[in-house]
């Protein structure tokens, strides 16, 4: 037997799930380990059958840091609906992220691949996130959540926003991109928010990746070869499609400052203590821009892109000038390989 398909024949997977929708998707995946687990899904990392082969070929069959660096770098996370799911499977999701969300857009997670073939057959493959949940992090490092990461977590998130909602990624972007689909997320928590240190963020803060798309929604463009004013004209606002949809952008935008009031919250339990300040020491600019996030109401969808823009400028300068390095174990634990050389090879099917 070769080298290669000693590799190849080396697998093992505790846990995994027996059903069709698993088996599927491992003709494509070499299926590494569970990530984690909620109340709908469980997810796990993997890794291409293709892209291990290459890498396998390409450092001709030699067990390599370069190799195994190279399976790191093109690992996902796969996710499976859980069968006794009471809320409904991956369906909704994948149709947000294969029809509406089209582009790959380091701000969320975009479909990398996907199979939706009924309920008894659906994955999703995701791009692999290092930093894991955004709440586990905190929790595990309340010292790390200084006033500089409550400001960049706010700028991430607002970043997100503007373009997953409308498609906008520049400053002096004032309406949606012609044609883009009204979204909203509906379940932006801590839970939700995932941390890769993956793509370029602001000094050693990782990047916010907003995840979970099964209860987003996805309303078509009023006019997709309108101008960019009437997005905001108020037959649209009063009609009963507007006037739900910009109830829906409300609680979205109010649940951007939610995630920075519940960090607070859990560093205040936490009871930290450090010459470092953290989030249960009053900043005052960041709590007035958490209570005018908390009394937020959509009114038009350009008014609700102006108001968010205000506040990312904010955010920036903020950040900037509050910008204190993460302590070195957090940075380290961000940084760490979440799968070992031993699981990559394991896993090899």
């Amino acid at each position: 037997m070769s080298a290669a398909n000693s590799i190849l024949q080396n697998r093992f997977l505790r846990d995994q799930p027996q059903d069709d929708s698993y088996q599927h998707c491992s003709l494509y995946y070499c299926i590494i380990k569970q990530l984690g687990q909620g109340d709908n899904g469980q997810a796990y990392a993997a890794i291409s059958k293709d892209a291990a082969r290459l890498a396998i070929m390409k450092h001709e069959r030699k067990q390599t840091q370069a190799f195994f660096d190279e399976l790191r770098a093109n690992l996902v996370a796969i996710k499976f609906a859980k069968p006794d799911n009471l809320e409904g499977d991956l369906t909704n999701e994948i149709i947000i992220l294969t029809r509406e969300l089209t582009e790959a857009n380091p701000c969320y997670t975009w479909a990398c691949n996907s199979t939706s073939d009924g309920p008894r057959r659906q994955w999703l493959a995701l791009p692999f996130c290092n930093g894991g949940e955004l709440g586990h992090f905190v929790h595990r490092y309340p010292g790390a959540v200084n006033p500089g990461f409550q400001w960049h977590v706010l700028c991430e998130l607002v970043r997100g926003v503007l373009y997953i909602f409308w498609g906008i990624d520049r400053p002096n972007q004032t309406a949606p991109q012609v044609g883009w689909p009204l979204l909203t997320h509906s379940d932006i928590y801590t839970c939700n928010l995932l941390l890769s240190t993956r793509s370029p963020s602001f000094g050693d803060y990782p990047s916010v990746v907003i995840a979970d798309f099964g209860r987003a929604e996805a309303e078509e463009p009023i006019n997709p070869g309108s101008t960019s004013v009437s997005v905001s004209d108020d037959n649209f606002n009063n009609d009963v499609r507007g006037s739900i949809y910009l109830k829906e952008l409300t609680e979205d935008i109010r649940c951007i400052g939610g995630v920075v009031d519940d960090i607070q919250a859990d560093v205040a339990e936490s009871g930290v203590q450090s010459g470092v300040p953290t989030a249960f020491q009053v900043n005052n600019m960041i709590e007035l821009v958490l209570a005018q996030l908390r009394v937020f109401r959509a009114r038009s969808i350009v008014q609700s892109i102006g108001f968010l823009h205000a506040v990312l400028e904010i955010a920036i300068e903020q950040r900037a000038a509050t910008y204190q390095p993460m302590p070195a174990d957090a940075v380290a634990f961000l940084n760490a390989p979440k799968v070992s050389d031993r699981e990559l090879l394991a896993s090899m099917c």
